[in-house]
């Protein structure tokens, strides 16, 4: 029989010299552990009393990760043993269980060492909903290297897109057109309207639905539509009279107007509204800054300016004839102290503005 001094002499060299090994010489755990110290890959063929102690491998998978693949089953599905094996060398994620290479925390720790170990989670676990939508949450630039990991399945994309709008921009394009996956994704954010194909735009009905929920979505197809009176009505409706790139018949058309400055306003109103004080006004209720967008033949209105400042339009903005008025004057200032820069000098030695002001250094010393 060859001698165990032989076989401690091979190892080193040759790890197949094992197979040649005698059953009594594998029995001898011993004897068996002086193998692995002299060659570690020997574990390969220690017996199972050796591959399944758990404080034995322990030790060993601390210091070199791959000999996990030779640990028992029990231990290639123990948490904590996959775990320090991982921490070495994260390529030992390969050899763990199928239960611990579905595990998230695991999977993600393995794509920290290397985003391709995204092959080695089971099939199973790939065509889950529940397991992918988590690994978007909290590992989503895995889908854009391997997009087959995104499911040809709506319900799954919906999903996705719940979490993040912005993935429409990666579905495959026939969910591009889909009605469902363009709705969901723009009323989460409307800029991922740039990602949908301009004929999924073509359908009136579909975009009378999505403008009255995000009026500003007809940004991104305003010229099919840009003579259409239902659809900008919608649209404004929802957002407000805030477009600026409207045909001027459009710009111009009362009902237009009058729907749009009841959501607010965000660019020039034309002259030939200056009849329309009082809702201009009411607008200014809402928000001071409408001020600035008015006529100017409405600018110079007492009640239009004192409601602006109320409402939080700085004083700046005020045409200069008003910005002489005490009242609107202490109005501004109840509304920001900061409007004290814009006040005329022949108003800031103004009684009532001083006792105001005095009251208010009175209140907040500093």
């Amino acid at each position: 029989m060859i001698s165990k001094t032989f076989f401690l002499k091979e190892v080193g060299k040759n790890l197949d010299v094992l197979k040649e090994l005698p059953e009594d010489y594998k029995s001898d755990l011993g004897f068996f552990k002086k193998l692995i110290g002299k060659n570690k890959s020997s574990l390969k063929y220690a017996p199972d009393a050796i591959r399944s102690d758990r404080k034995y491998i322990k030790r060993l998978v601390k210091n070199d990760g791959f000999l996990l693949q030779y640990a028992s089953s029990e231990l290639k599905d123990d948490y904590e043993l996959v775990e320090i094996a991982m921490n070495d060398i994260g390529l030992a994620f390969k050899f763990a269980s199928s239960h611990l290479r579905s595990n998230m925390d695991l999977v993600l720790k393995s794509l920290e060492f290397n985003e391709g170990m995204i092959v080695f989670v089971p099939k199973n676990k790939i065509n889950e909903h529940t397991f992918l939508v988590e690994l978007y949450k909290r590992k989503k630039t895995i889908f854009s290297k391997f997009p087959n990991l995104i499911l040809k399945d709506l319900d799954f994309i919906l999903k996705i897109i719940q979490v993040d709008p912005n993935f429409i921009r990666d579905v495959p394009h026939e969910f591009k057109l889909n009605h469902e996956v363009v709705f969901h994704s723009t009323m989460r954010n409307v800029t991922t309207a740039r990602f949908v194909p301009q004929e999924v735009w073509d359908d009136r009905n579909f975009v009378l639905r999505v403008l009255k929920l995000k009026g500003e979505l007809l940004k991104y197809f305003h010229e099919k539509y840009k003579f259409d009176k239902e659809v900008i009505l919608e649209a404004v409706k929802s957002y407000g009279y805030r477009f600026d790139f409207l045909a001027n018949e459009m710009m111009c058309d009362r009902e237009i107007f009058l729907e749009g400055i009841k959501m607010g306003v965000g660019i020039s109103i034309p002259i030939i509204f200056s009849d329309a004080r009082q809702e201009i006004l009411e607008a200014i209720k809402k928000n001071g800054f409408v001020y600035t967008f008015i006529p100017d033949t409405l600018k110079v209105d007492f009640e239009i300016g004192l409601e602006a400042v109320r409402n939080s339009c700085p004083l700046k903005y005020i045409v200069d004839e008003l910005k002489l008025n005490r009242e609107i004057v202490l109005e501004s200032l109840k509304s920001d102290l900061k409007n004290l820069s814009f006040v005329p000098d022949d108003l800031k030695g103004d009684s009532r503005i001083s006792i105001f002001l005095d009251h208010k250094s009175d209140a907040y010393p500093s």
